[in-house]
Parts: structure tokens; sequence; C-alpha cells
């Protein structure tokens, strides 16, 4: 446990140093303070101990988000049949990448939630919440777009969406 607070002291100290500008001290103390959480506070998805034949793949994504994805808007997509390790692939992949990032999102059942009643709007609702910390009040889609927008301060946001799709012939 002391380790663990001496890691987070030490990465703490490593943070770039923020100006005041002109802005009041008060709303600068928040800002550090999120910026203090947002690097301590890594949430990580849950995925088994022991992972068989995922190593190549996942290793093949990370190196695409370091070279080919960085400093840029990409997609990746990971197809296959049921059962082989998609999502498994997915969240590891989430789990290793989201302490080089500012911020980020994992959005599970993307397309099953959206397909719910108000569906988008609490999937909108979650990803303000994974932006900005708190909850803000959506009442329609429209509602939720703007919000995003306003709540977007972040350079660099890593966003996954789970999309799991039944491909009928």
């Amino acid at each position: 446990m002391v380790q663990r607070w001496r890691n987070a002291l030490k990465e703490v100290a490593d943070i770039g140093g923020m100006v005041l500008q002109a802005m009041h001290e008060s709303q600068f103390i928040q800002d550090i303070v999120k910026e203090v959480q947002n690097k301590l506070h890594l949430i990580s998805l849950y995925v088994p101990l022991y992972l068989v034949g995922i190593d190549s793949l996942v290793t093949q994504i990370n190196q695409w988000l370091e070279q080919d994805g960085a400093n840029k808007v990409g997609i990746a997509t990971i197809c296959g049949i049921g059962g082989i390790g998609k999502t498994t692939i997915a969240k590891v992949v989430y789990n290793q990448n989201i302490p080089r990032f500012e911020g980020y999102s994992f959005l599970a059942d993307v397309r099953e939630t959206s397909q719910d009643c108000n569906g988008l709007v609490r999937l909108q609702r979650q990803l303000i919440v994974d932006i900005k910390g708190k909850s803000h009040k959506i009442y329609n889609i429209d509602n939720g777009i703007n919000n995003i927008k306003e709540s977007y301060v972040v350079e660099e946001f890593f966003l996954f969406l789970m999309m799991l799709m039944n491909w009928k012939k």
C-alpha cells in the first residue's frame, strides 16, 4: 500500500506544470485536482489473469495505436465468429493504453443500448461522465450532442465502442 502511494506521488510530481493565467484560483485548483484524478484513477476493465493466444493480436493493435494511430483519429475493427475473444482483446488493449491518453471511455453494448428507449441518451450520459468526471442532465439526443461538444476539454481521448453484430446471409 505504501509503495502504491509512493508511486502515485512520483507520478504526480512528474506532471508538467500548469499556469494560472487569468482564471480564479478555485477553478485552477479544481483543474489540478481533475488532472491528478485522471492520472491516478485509471479504471481498468476485468479480464481473466491467464489468457491464451491473444498476445500477437494485442501487440499488433498496440503497435498501430503507437505508430499509425498517434496524433490522429483512427478506427480499428476486430471481426470474427462468436467466442474467439474479440471482446477480451478489446478490453486488454483498452486497459494497456488508457494511461497514454488524457481521457478515455469504454462504451459496451452500443448497438443494443442504442436500440432501447433513450438508449443513445444513456450512452451520451456515460460518455460525458467519462469526459468530465460528473454527470449532466441530458433530455434528448441533440442536447447530448451539445453537451459532449462543450465537455470535450482534453486533447487526446481514447474512445472504445463495443458493438456486437449478428451477420445473416
